[in-house]
């Protein structure tokens, strides 16, 4: 798989500093329909810019079939993710999805991590 360019040497602060902008700002703007919504992200950004995904977190499976119904989704999100200063040329390989606490509690017994693997 292609994962585009390696992280720079000196780079992974500057990449980080950007991640935590646009879950601020990813936050925010979800927020504004879903005002319990939660934002993480992981991803191997020490390795490649373009390893990066957030998950938004809801209560509802609902407020996530709502999200991921959105066509347009996931395109707002990495216009916030650029306009936090995160590399263009990774950008368009960033992931984004959403789950609800329902189904983490259904399908996962209550456990994130193992939803997000």
């Amino acid at each position: 798989m292609d994962y585009g360019r390696r992280t720079m040497a000196g780079e992974e602060p500057l990449l980080r500093a950007a991640v935590r902008r646009a879950e601020i700002a990813i936050t925010t703007e979800v927020r504004r329909a879903i005002p319990d919504a939660r934002v993480t992200s992981f991803g191997a950004i020490d390795l490649y810019p373009s390893c990066l995904a957030f998950w938004i977190c809801v209560a509802t499976d609902a407020q996530r079939d709502t999200l991921l119904g959105d066509a347009a989704f996931a395109d707002r999100m990495r216009r916030i993710v650029a306009d936090c200063g995160y590399p263009a040329d990774s950008v368009d390989r960033v992931g984004f999805t959403s789950e609800s606490d329902e189904t983490v509690d259904r399908d996962w017994a209550g456990n994130w991590y193992h939803a997000m693997k």
